[in-house]
């Protein structure tokens, strides 16, 4: 039985498409996948860094200068000097 060139051109060119669709599906779940990822996780993420990094030095600030956690103590006119 011999098929036509046309009617097997046809489902070739069927057949691309569907995998080049399919593809392109994949690929359009896989972007929208990683916009969630920058767009929701990605803020968060750099806040945690920049809270981290603040506390790490201010740490690092009160090792070096031997300063105290005065905003930490009770008495905090008597750090400010107007204690009568």
């Amino acid at each position: 039985m011999n098929i036509p060139h046309a009617l097997l051109q046809r489902y070739k060119v069927l057949f691309v498409n569907r995998l080049y669709k399919n593809y392109y599906t994949a690929l359009g779940t896989i972007k929208k996948s990683f916009s969630f990822i920058i767009l929701f996780i990605f803020p968060f993420q750099i806040i945690y860094l920049c809270v981290v990094t603040r506390l790490h030095l201010t740490v690092a600030c009160m090792k070096r200068w031997g300063l105290r956690a005065s905003f930490l103590s009770a008495d905090t006119n008597a750090d400010a000097g107007q204690n009568t």
